[in-house]
Parts: C-alpha cells; sequence; structure tokens
C-alpha cells in the first residue's frame, strides 16, 4: 500500500515537532497535515475515506471507544485496513497514566488515593490521572467492540516482566486482585490489532 498523503491528528498541539516531521516527509513526496481534534469525535469530511487508519498509544485514552472505533469504520474505504497498538490496558500492571511504579494501586486503593500517590510520582503522568482520559474496559470489551465494526485479521496480546514480579513478590495482593479479576485482564499489557471494515455503518444499527 502506497501512501501520498496523510492525515495526523492529535488532541493538542505540537507545532515545533510537526514542523521538523513535514519537512522530512517532503523529502519522500508525501502531503503531511497535522490537525488538533478529539479522536471519539473526528471532524473530518464525511466524503473523506482513507486507506490506512493508525493508530497508536490512543486507546488506552479514549473513553467512548465504540465512538472512536465507528467513526474509523465510516471513514475506512472497503479494501484499507485499521491498525491499533495500545497499551497499558487499564488492568494492567501501570495500567492507569502509565505510571508502572504504582503497579495494580489503581484497582486496590480508592481513586483519591490514588491520584495523590500519582502527583508524588509527578513527571507529568498525573495529568491523565487528574483529566481522567482513559479507557477502563476490559481486553475482551474492546475486543467485542472492534469486532462490532471490523473484521479482525491479527492480534497480538503482550504481558510483561512486571506482572510476573508483582505476583512472586505479593502473593497476598496478587490472590486479592484474583477474586475482583480475571487472570488473563491482569496479564495482558499491550495490544496489537490489524483488521477491515466489516460492513458499513448504517447496517451496525
Amino acid at each position: 500500500m502506497e501512501l501520498d498523503e496523510i492525515i495526523a491528528i492529535d488532541v493538542e498541539p505540537f507545532p515545533k515537532e510537526w514542523d521538523a516531521i513535514r519537512q522530512e516527509s517532503q523529502k519522500y513526496g508525501l502531503r503531511l497535515h497535522f490537525a488538533v481534534m478529539d479522536a471519539q469525535w473526528l471532524a473530518l469530511k464525511s466524503s473523506s475515506r482513507f486507506d490506512l487508519i493508525y493508530s497508536q498509544g490512543l486507546i488506552e485514552h479514549i473513553v467512548d471507544v465504540e465512538a472512536f472505533l465507528k467513526q474509523c469504520a465510516s471513514l475506512l474505504k472497503p479494501s484499507g485496513r485499521f491498525y491499533a497498538y495500545f497499551g497499558p490496558l487499564w488492568r494492567s500492571y501501570g495500567g492507569s497514566t502509565h505510571l508502572g511504579m504504582l503497579g495494580y494501586d489503581h484497582l486496590m486503593v480508592p481513586w483519591e488515593e490514588y491520584l495523590r500517590y500519582a502527583k508524588l510520582v509527578g513527571d507529568g503522568w498525573e495529568h491523565w490521572a487528574e483529566t481522567g482520559l482513559f479507557c477502563r474496559l476490559s481486553w475482551d470489551e474492546i475486543r467485542e467492540l472492534i469486532e462490532k465494526y471490523f473484521e479482525i485479521e491479527r492480534i497480538a496480546l503482550l504481558g510483561g516482566a512486571d506482572t510476573r514480579w508483582f505476583r512472586r513478590t505479593y502473593p497476598s495482593k496478587w490472590q486479592r486482585l484474583l477474586e475482583k479479576y480475571p487472570e488473563k485482564d491482569l496479564n495482558f499489557r499491550l495490544a496489537s490489532v490489524i483488521a477491515h471494515r466489516r460492513r458499513p455503518v448504517s447496517e451496525t444499527g
């Protein structure tokens, strides 16, 4: 698949970085455009159709995942492909705000207490905890939504050494987690999906 025009979006502007990337893309004859918008509500022309929709590090920060997927399906050409790489998943180690050092605390302590921990750690990641911009769905729930709009061609699910370390180091805490969550949800950290549009959105109801 050859691409000669790319539209890249983010929820916040990064003009300096965008200018540098745009200049580099010109060397390869690419027309590259940047836009600021919320991926849950893609403000693109209804007549727009794309060969590829590529999403990296996004779904874990989307509250309304179905709204995003439905719009992607409507914007994709029948022969196009949807690719998403995302994580950490909510129920995984460090699944909230990327604060790995807090482990599974976001699942084990009151949210106010977790937010206090996040602010102590700092380094900018507490922003996600304060704004609440993450997907709290399990992997099975996310997959069900993907399959509502797409035919999945490939899936890769990745775990992590942190989970194995936590299980060995804190067996009692691990058992507490297992009382509330399936073990696979605690193990899966990252997901990668390649898919094509299942059917016209109008047929999904």
